[in-house]
């Protein structure tokens, strides 16, 4: 060989791997942690432009406690030194408007959705992210500062409420998903194929740590996709009639037809009829869900809703605790396989995404036995016949869904009427019993959610990433020591003559 051949193949060879090395750079800075990102929160120093409450304010871990902005605000946020933020976790008193993150000559939308929990994601580490919005009030909460890798379980990455969902749920207030639909949303978001979509009846404003509860709990159970949460007041009722002076019945019944065209559910979830321990609030919510059933596909039944969504016709109306066409769903033989779960049942998990709801533990309990027992529901109405086995919502439909459908469908044949298996009506007590009155308002702090294992997929990318590209050094490296090899064997048979 030549001394320009070899010289060719030494550049040739230095090419490569500088080529490799700066494809690699980009993974390298990214990819600095795969463990657990680090919680820059307590070190991170923040500034508040606009605001009228102390700084740690943001930093204390607890939602009940807000700064204030009246007009314009702006919280500047600088890592500890040394460090970089990747991501920021954002609490808010109350549902923010749209928002702002800037952060290496980049800027972040955040409020599209009006979440009161929401994640920012730095496309790149920095030093320093400014948080701002201009011309409205806000009230801020807490800021969670961290570092590169993957984010705790803890944080909430939300979806928003959008496309169809294969299960929807009507609890009437926070809390009532758990207690009364158990291990409903644990199951089913465990088993991966199924959407599911929560739609509340009334809103916890007046409570604003119940709103922070809602989150943590539904976030516990596997929940990913916000929920609904309509503008009735929450008041407490005795009994449906008194409810509809309360409520306004058509507003509740063009609420509920308008969400089942919205998501197109294949099932649906609703109370007791009876109120399950007598709220009028509750009965007036699944009356209005026996009643709109049958009409969400004509057209003429609030036509408004209709030219917007279409119509729909969900297969399966469940009720907590109806008697006829029974189902027990055993939630706690249910072991949830998905590992965000940790190998807890279903009735594990409710239990513990009822714990969110700190304010309301002294008066109830996720219960697998008695008069409320979460594992009892009845099928108060089918298109797709009656349940055999009966140890699953969605027996008799086919799971992933089929190509979503829309407009008017004809009815099949093998419907089966809400009153050939209505039951007659029982008398409903006129008060509450007392252990279960509604607790007073009053403002009680939010603990952490229990945490759910979660693939961070930004972090599994880069990891991935990672991987090939040690596998393309080490078979870079193996070429180079043939080479090599090769190059030392042809000088001892010349004798080193080039």
């Amino acid at each position: 060989m030549t001394k320009q051949k070899s010289s060719g193949v030494r550049l040739f060879t230095l090419l490569i791997a500088l080529l490799l090395c700066f494809s690699l750079s980009p993974a390298q800075v990214r990819a600095d942690n795969f463990g657990e990102a680090e919680n820059l929160t307590e070190d991170a120093v923040m500034v508040i432009t606009g605001g009228g409450a102390a700084v740690s304010t943001l930093s204390d871990g607890k939602p009940g406690t807000f700064v204030s902005f009246v007009n314009d605000g702006e919280v500047t946020i600088t890592a500890p030194e040394g460090k970089s933020i990747s991501t920021l976790y954002i609490i808010w008193r109350t549902p923010p408007e749209q928002w702002f993150v800037d952060a290496q000559e980049k800027t972040y939308t955040g409020g599209e959705y009006g979440f009161l929990h929401e994640t920012i994601r730095l496309d790149q580490p920095s030093s320093e992210a400014v948080l701002h919005w201009e011309d409205r009030q806000a009230y801020l909460a807490d800021i969670h500062v961290f570092g590169e890798g993957t984010l705790p379980d803890w944080v909430q990455r939300w979806e928003p409420p959008e496309g169809p969902a294969d299960l929807l749920l009507f609890p009437t207030h926070a809390d009532d998903e758990h207690l009364y639909f158990g291990g409903t949303m644990p199951y089913y978001a465990s088993r991966g194929d199924v959407i599911m979509q929560v739609c509340y009846m009334v809103n916890h404003n007046g409570e604003p740590y119940r709103l922070h509860e809602q989150l943590d709990g539904l976030w516990t159970a596997g929940v990913r996709r916000y929920p609904i949460i309509p503008e009735f007041p929450d008041i407490y009722s005795n009994s449906l009639e008194h409810a509809q002076t309360i409520y306004d019945k058509e507003e509740i019944l063009a609420y509920q037809t308008e969400m089942i065209r919205r998501f197109q559910p294949m099932v649906i979830i609703g109370h007791d009829l009876k109120g399950e321990y007598g709220h009028g609030a509750h009965m007036l919510n699944a009356a209005c869900l026996t009643e709109v059933i049958e009409k969400t596909n004509d057209s003429s039944y609030f036509p408004e809703s209709y030219e917007q969504y279409g119509g729909w016709q969900a297969s399966k109306l469940y009720l907590h605790l109806y008697g006829e066409n029974p189902i027990v769903m055993e939630w706690g033989e249910l072991e949830l396989t998905n590992p965000f779960f940790q190998g807890q049942t279903a009735l594990e998990t409710a239990v513990k995404a009822f714990e969110c709801h700190v304010s309301q533990q002294t008066y109830f309990q996720v219960a697998a036995s008695g008069p409320y027992d979460c594992r009892k529901f009845g099928l108060y109405y089918t298109n797709v016949g009656l349940d055999e086995a009966g140890n699953d919502f969605f027996e008799h439909l086919e799971l992933p869904r089929l190509p979503e459908g829309g407009g008017e469908t004809e009815t099949p044949e093998d419907v089966v009427s809400p009153e050939e298996i209505l039951p007659e009506p029982e008398p409903v007590p006129e008060q509450p019993p007392e252990e279960l009155a509604s607790p007073e308002s009053e403002a009680v702090p939010v603990t952490e959610p229990a945490q759910l294992p979660e693939m961070d997929r930004p972090a599994y990318a880069l990891r991935t990433a990672a991987w090939i590209a040690g596998g393309a050094s080490l078979a870079l490296f193996i070429i180079l020591l043939l080479v090599g090899k090769h190059q030392k064997n042809r000088a001892r048979l010349t004798g080193g003559r080039r």
